[in-house]
């Protein structure tokens, strides 16, 4: 009886969806319902919190209504039919969470609407598909079903075009400005965004299969729903507020007076001496104004004598005081050395020391020890 229920896929199937949809529910009411951190800059945050938690919920309402009719069992177009109406509901509300992290004025009436539309002729092109399958007329049916699956999947891959283009104009916007809790949220934004179009590419062919295949599929998706869920933590715990950035003009390198490039050298080691560098979420205009310079001017040396950005030059300087510190005081923690030279997080710390290094603080620490030795 046992080795049965093992490989009885249609008990696996339905446990599945029972359970998931309860964890699913769950997770998607604390998105939406548990208390929201104070503070302005997280007002944007709280709402794409909501409307992820949103998404969840068509999620869960898709597993729960496949639970309820069992129509993979006897009607799969049917089954294709929720998979799809649900999928570009959850497109509807994941888009607009997603994109206004990016992008403040994301949300408009006119997306709104669109999303709405979309919804809509999905929605219409899938039911009707599935009616004219039952009705016999499966060539037209078929069709439609395929319709809606290639607008659903258009949607997706047209919003990770679209995110991609205002992920890059945001890690853009901080090359001038060292905050890399907001540089390392771009990049798990972005990630997860592209791991969320795979999966439901991924979905949209398996929409039409058995209970074998989607089994796979399910748990998958419960994986990624607590991956999604953990990471809005996450983000919530490390986010650094970004003040509107302005463009800053620069100078050629030849129009810049020798004088004034040695002047500003002077400058920029007692800058250092006292620790400047290491000023959290430092912008090139504090650093400018700390200098008694402008902004121009330290970008013009930054990019052209120093050839980097202002974050890179920033980093390199943090990761230097931070080998210092290594070298001279057995007792520190990564923990301490990260907080002394103002990195946001320890995993920030550690991601920046590796990729400078091609190691870790702990094994550059030793390597430097044996060298003593």
């Amino acid at each position: 009886m046992f080795e049965t229920l093992l490989t009885d896929v249609n008990f696996w199937y339905r446990s599945l969806l029972l359970g998931g949809c309860v964890a699913i529910t769950g997770l998607a009411l604390s998105m939406i319902f548990v208390s929201n951190p104070a503070g302005e800059e997280l007002k944007r945050y709280a709402r794409s919190r909501r409307l992820v938690g949103y998404s969840l919920l068509a999620l869960a309402a898709m597993w729960y209504l496949q639970w309820v009719t069992d129509f993979r069992e006897t009607h799969k177009e049917y089954a294709a039919a929720v998979n799809f109406t649900c999928y570009i509901v959850m497109y509807a509300f994941f888009s607009l969470g997603y994109g206004s992290l990016v992008k403040m004025d994301y949300i408009t009436r006119r997306r709104v609407i669109i999303n709405v539309l979309l919804v809509i002729g999905v929605a219409a092109l899938s039911w009707t598909g599935a009616w004219l399958n039952d009705s016999g007329q499966r060539e037209v049916g078929t069709l439609l079903i395929v319709l809606a699956a290639c607008v659903t999947a258009f949607c997706y891959l047209y919003f990770t075009y679209t995110f991609y283009q205002y992920y890059r104009q945001s890690i853009n916007n901080t090359n001038e400005y060292f905050a890399d809790g907001v540089r390392q949220n771009m990049s798990w934004l972005w990630k997860s965004q592209a791991m969320y179009t795979a999966a439901l590419l991924m979905c949209c062919v398996f929409a039409t299969l058995g209970k074998g295949q989607v089994l796979i599929q399910e748990v998958a998706g419960l994986f990624f729903v607590v991956y999604i869920v953990a990471s809005y933590l996450n983000f919530c715990i490390n986010k650094t507020p970004l003040a509107p950035l302005k463009t800053i003009a620069t100078l050629d390198i030849e129009d810049m007076e020798e004088s004034d490039i040695a002047e500003l050298e002077d400058r920029i080691d007692e800058w250092r001496s006292k620790g400047g560098p290491l000023h959290k979420n430092l912008s090139i205009e504090q650093a400018a104004e700390q200098l008694d310079t402008n902004s121009s001017m330290l970008a013009s040396y930054v990019n052209g004598v120093m050839q980097k950005n202002f974050f890179e030059w920033v980093r390199d300087m943090r990761l230097k005081e931070a080998k210092r510190l290594l070298k001279e005081n057995d007792l520190l923690s990564e923990g301490d050395v990260a907080e002394a030279v103002g990195f946001d997080t320890v995993s920030s710390f550690l991601f920046h020391f590796e990729e400078s290094t091609g190691k870790s603080p702990e094994e550059w620490k030793r390597k430097q020890q044996k060298k003593k030795a």
